[in-house]
């Protein structure tokens, strides 16, 4: 078992570019075990857009750090009822007969899980959640051209959420 901290770049200046929600400081340290699951409720201009969603830890001094992340492209966004493995997360098939392009201008909602993931985040920092609609250098983007455009909904009518989970670390 290798026992030691992975620590990837500071993510502050990629977060200034992103949307982004922030917890408030956090009282004690917590631990998080598992897949966490993201909901949006969107509103796009084109049929077919990608997001990404990372979950990272600030520290006080507002250093970022990332602790995990989820992808999805709208037209894969309905949840399958039969996975063919255990999946801790909504399941999507990717297939043709499942896809479902978007409808410019109407809610809709993406659900979608990130990585599993294992860390201790420590009292007095927050988690924040970054959400972007392309990785340059990682995936295609998608729509190709043009500029897409998509504005999450939170309100009593459209939530929108995000599902950690956490427990309260041992000291």
């Amino acid at each position: 078992m290798i026992n030691r901290t992975v620590r990837y770049p500071d993510r502050t200046t990629q977060a200034k570019l992103l949307l982004t929600y922030q917890t408030s400081l956090l009282e004690q340290p917590v631990e998080i075990l598992g897949n966490p699951a993201l909901s949006l409720t969107i509103i796009s201009n084109v049929p077919d857009c990608a997001f990404f969603a990372y979950l990272e830890d600030v520290a006080p001094d507002g250093t970022a750090y990332h602790l995990t992340e989820g992808e999805l492209r709208a037209i894969h966004r309905k949840i399958g009822a039969n996975p063919p493995y255990t999946q801790l997360t909504p399941y999507h098939s990717f297939t043709e007969a499942d896809s479902q392009p978007l409808t410019p201008g109407e809610a809709t909602e993406i659900t979608f899980g990130l990585l599993p993931v294992s860390a201790r985040v420590e009292a007095g920092h927050r988690l924040r959640l970054s959400l972007a609609g392309h990785d340059e250098g990682t995936f295609a983007r998608v729509p190709e051209a043009g500029i897409p455009e998509w504005h999450v909904l939170r309100n009593t009518g459209h939530a929108s959420w995000i599902d950690i989970p956490v427990k309260a670390a041992v000291t």
